[in-house]
């Protein structure tokens, strides 16, 4: 298939998968890697381009997604992602790709190659081996499912908004606030008003403050 990996020895691909936890990670993932962990016929050679489709690997060597997915706390989430950065155009047309029947995910890989109905189903198979390891409602970045394209977990948002901070000069923040109050305004009114503007500028006071403490660190 063009785009697509897929193998046809599907078991041997989710028992390898269940097994990444419990190895050392290899330097280098190539035909003579595998024989090694119990991978040497040429019937699984395949799953070298899964792992470089799903972004477990580059070139022939692991990625931090490899690294992350050993951690059992977040691996179903890391499978999640890489899925939807690997197959994102079939997650643009199915947002709920790992939900459809053999026949949906037949018919839209069937518009992808000019292979047989084996190397399709197998291509299917394959997709839905390596949906078995993931959670799709462990990451919240709903719009980025729907547009098929990587979400970032909450932890690569934080780390983002870390650096920022850290990246960023210590600008003094000065704000300049003007309030238009109606003639006939009421007084519960203009006090709901002015309470809602002392939340406000407090939350914004303690962001600063937050700032200046980080670029002090």
């Amino acid at each position: 298939m063009g785009e697509y990996p897929y193998i046809n020895t599907v078991g041997r691909l989710r028992e390898f998968v269940s097994k990444i936890p419990d190895w050392g990670v290899p330097e280098s993932v190539t035909t003579k890697w595998l024989p090694t962990v119990g991978f040497g016929s040429t019937n699984h050679r395949p799953i070298i381009r899964i792992l470089r489709f799903i972004g477990f690997i580059e070139g022939n060597r692991p990625t931090q997604r490899w690294l992350a997915y050993r951690d059992n706390s977040q691996s179903q989430r890391v499978m999640a992602e890489c899925l939807w950065s690997g197959y994102s155009d079939l997650f643009k047309m199915y947002p709920d790709a790992q939900l459809r029947t053999d026949d949906e995910l037949k018919n839209y890989f069937k518009g992808k190659t000019t292979a047989g109905d084996q190397v399709v189903s197998s291509t299917v198979n394959t997709f839905k081996a390596l949906c078995s390891f993931a959670d799709f409602s462990k990451v919240e970045n709903t719009s980025d499912r729907a547009s098929g394209g990587k979400p970032e977990s909450s932890d690569t948002l934080a780390n983002h908004n870390i650096q920022g901070v850290h990246n960023e000069p210590n600008i003094p923040l000065h704000i300049d606030v003007q309030i238009h109050i109606s003639a006939d305004t009421s007084n519960e009114q203009i006090d709901l008003i002015f309470s809602s503007m002392a939340k406000h500028l407090y939350n914004i006071r303690t962001l600063e403050k937050g700032i200046q403490d980080e670029n002090q660190t």
